[in-house]
């Protein structure tokens, strides 16, 4: 029987993901801080094995991974702000060391790591972000982090662990409403009449992703990845004003849609920085995050496209699955 360990099985990506490898008829080794957040219908399920701990505990993590032939490490540190900076490189570049670690001790070879697309940095011309894009510098601590604690995979690698990597772009689908799946909040928002800004004029595209391509191009990298290499999962590219057009278009609701210009964003977000480093208040978003809005940050999938058999879901399909589980969510409560 194929045993997996996943780290992160309570996000929004790794939650769908346990889903999925149950479903197959493996069974799942997750390390969860608190069990009472998982899901009731996980919770006692009998091909799911909750494991208490975290990824700064290695007895957690020696624990976890006893027994298991694969492991899939989604777990990080992805907030916009921390009251510490240190919290980054802990979880992201430490944590991911010691779930290294582990899989070694006890023989777990098979490895996917999910890092992200933004770690690649944005355009640099009008070519599209491909795996071999090196960047110079990075917007924010979880990115800079998430790209170092690949490099810090290299060693394990030489030692004979099979570790592919896998970046996704703009996730968005049913599923945890946590910060991971904010494009999802915002679909929702929109159809409401509740969300009507853009940043900057709207022109800046970005790639947009659904959730059941990018578990299934988790799965195809653990079967046909090859060691060492990072695939991009993403969708289509679009401009934020294609992209909320395409929702309006599917929810029958089209809005008119106001620009924010990016220095008055600029100062909205420093002034909520400067309120969370006072007050420990988390801001909805910092400076770096808004200096990426001045970017683009179309990506290219042909690698996985060809060496992972990966496929897309078109946006518009996406966004139609999104808003009809988005309602029936709303029906439950």
């Amino acid at each position: 029987m194929n045993t997996v360990f996943v780290t992160g099985g309570r996000g929004f990506i790794g939650e769908q993901l346990i889903r999925k490898i149950i479903q197959e008829g493996s069974l799942v080794r997750a390390l969860v801080r608190n069990r009472k957040t998982v899901p009731l219908d996980l919770s006692d399920h009998p091909q799911v094995d909750w494991i208490e701990g975290d990824l700064l505990n290695p007895d957690s993590l020696l624990t976890g991974t006893k027994g298991c032939n694969q492991a899939y490490h989604l777990a990080a540190f992805a907030k916009p702000w921390a009251k510490n900076k240190s919290t980054f490189s802990d979880i992201n570049i430490r944590g991911t060391e010691l779930v290294l670690k582990a899989c070694e001790e006890n023989g777990v070879k098979d490895i996917v790591i999910t890092s992200s697309a933004g770690t690649f940095g944005p355009q640099q011309t009008q070519v599209s972000i491909t795996e071999e894009q090196n960047p110079t510098s990075w917007f924010t601590e979880y990115e800079r982090t998430k790209w170092e604690s690949v490099n810090s995979c290299k060693p394990f690698i030489e030692r004979g662990l099979n570790i592919r990597f896998v970046s996704p772009t703009r996730v968005f689908g049913p599923g945890v409403l946590s910060t991971s799946n904010a494009v999802t909040k915002l679909i929702g928002n929109y159809a409401k009449g509740k969300f009507r800004f853009l940043p900057g004029n709207g022109h800046g595209i970005g790639n947009y992703v659904f959730i059941d391509d990018v578990i299934n191009g988790h799965i195809q990298a653990m079967k046909l990845g090859r060691s060492g290499e990072n695939y991009i999962l993403g969708g289509e590219n679009l401009s934020y004003r294609q992209f909320f057009k395409l929702v309006g278009d599917v929810s029958g609701k089209h809005y008119s849609m106001v620009g924010f210009p990016l220095p008055l964003m600029l100062g909205a977000a420093k002034l909520m920085e400067t309120f969370a480093n006072l007050f420990g208040i988390e801001p909805l978003i910092t400076p770096p995050f808004v200096r990426k809005y001045a970017h683009h940050w179309g990506t290219d999938l042909s690698k996985a496209q060809s060496e992972l058999g990966y496929e897309i879901t078109s946006a518009k399909k996406a966004i139609e699955k999104t808003l009809t589980w988005l309602q029936q969510v709303e029906t439950q409560h």
